[in-house]
């Protein structure tokens, strides 16, 4: 499913008769007469330094400028753009304050299983922000890439997106409002499924216990109270 409001942006490589190619796929996600966004192709000649923009024709509003720099060969990908603000969320899943540290933070996504705790990369991977403008309007950015990659916040404020592979499938979400960057977001990864009634109850999850008849014995002491449950336990590997 396509976001209602948004826009596609996809680097990738392909090799013909021995030369690499960097092919640029540029896919609208519905066709308005009057779009909230412009978007400017530079470096389109050999030789030329190839770049990217994308601006908030209502504001002139830079969304996503990849003038910084692009690196794209096989086992390392770096792309990185000025931010409209300091005020980004989001580039989950990690432990700390809502609003992101752009103090040259860098946030690790490569999904382990790790105490949440500190500045760690830990169970989620949620290559997505959401970032305010200066004038109240929000924008969110979606890198589709199931491989491990570091987000490098920086004062400017910028951003640099580091992967190790795959290609640079860039969704844009143009909002306005950050409750609508959440809506298009989710209409393009899919929502929830409404839980059922029965996983409504207490959930207990613990690393830890000792044996089968432990276990056996926390199930009993609760159903005993009619707690209504689902319990699990972690395996140390």
């Amino acid at each position: 499913m396509r976001p209602t409001i948004g826009y596609e942006l996809r680097l990738v490589t392909q090799t013909i008769r021995g030369m690499r190619f960097l092919l640029i796929m540029m896919m609208q996600q519905k066709r308005q007469k009057n779009p909230i966004y412009s978007f400017k192709l530079l470096g389109t000649k050999v030789g030329d330094y190839f770049s990217f923009s994308i601006t908030r024709p209502s504001t002139n509003t830079i969304i996503f400028n990849s003038k910084t720099g692009l690196v794209f060969s096989d086992q390392y990908i770096q792309i990185a753009t000025d931010l409209a603000s300091k005020y980004i969320y989001g580039i989950g899943e990690h432990v700390g304050n809502l609003s992101l540290d752009i103090n040259w933070n860098t946030i690790s996504l490569f999904s382990r299983d790790q105490s949440p705790e500190g500045n760690y990369n830990v169970y989620g991977v949620h290559p997505f922000y959401l970032s305010m403008e200066p004038d109240g309007n929000a924008h969110g950015f979606f890198l589709l890439n199931s491989n491990a990659m570091d987000f490098v916040l920086q004062p400017t404020p910028a951003l640099t997106i580091r992967t190790i592979g795959g290609i640079l499938d860039m969704y844009f979400f143009l909002g306005p409002s950050p409750a609508q960057v959440v809506q298009q977001y989710t209409e393009l990864i899919g929502r929830p499924y409404f839980p059922p009634y029965w996983a409504l109850g207490y959930h207990l999850c613990r690393w830890g216990y000792r044996s089968a008849n432990n276990t056996r014995e926390v199930v009993e002491r609760m159903r005993d109270m009619l707690i209504p449950q689902v319990l699990t336990g972690t395996v140390p590997f």
